[in-house]
């Protein structure tokens, strides 16, 4: 038997263990894939999406999915399991594509502020309150 054999025998055990109701096998997928599916991920959201949306937030929502639809997948072999979650992922990141092109949450029309300068009132404080705090000595001065 092949190293790549005894794994997906592996794996298939893990999957079936887990439909089963063993979530200790859950738990060791997830640790034998994550890293493989990572990769996946990132070279698959482009620059835009990694700008608004974790790497690792959508290989979880990959993951999550997985786990919902163990139970109609049938593995084969490793190549297959991990076709399977790459076609997972790439759902989950057209899904966070879709959200954030949508015109109230378009990140092309996110305005970025200018950081205050350390120290300043400002910086520890909203302008709207930093504002009122000014003009509380005058009113307190004149009572």
């Amino acid at each position: 038997m092949r190293p790549t054999d005894s794994r997906t025998a592996d794996s298939i055990a893990l999957i079936r263990d887990y439909q089963g109701g063993n979530r200790a096998a859950l738990d060791r997928l997830v640790e034998r894939y994550y890293d493989r599916v990572v990769p996946i991920v990132r070279s698959r959201m482009g620059p835009w999406l990694r700008e608004v949306e974790s790497v690792e937030d959508l290989v979880q929502e990959t993951f999550l999915a997985a786990v919902r639809e163990f139970d109609r997948f049938e593995i084969r072999e490793e190549r297959a399991l991990i076709h399977w979650l790459a076609k997972l992922a790439e759902r989950r990141i057209l899904n966070a594509a879709r959200h954030h092109r949508r015109a109230k949450r378009d990140h092309r029309r996110v305005v970025r502020l200018p950081s205050p300068s350390p120290g300043s009132r400002s910086s520890m404080m909203p302008w709207h309150l930093a504002a009122n705090t000014t003009a509380i000595p005058d009113r307190v001065a004149r009572s």
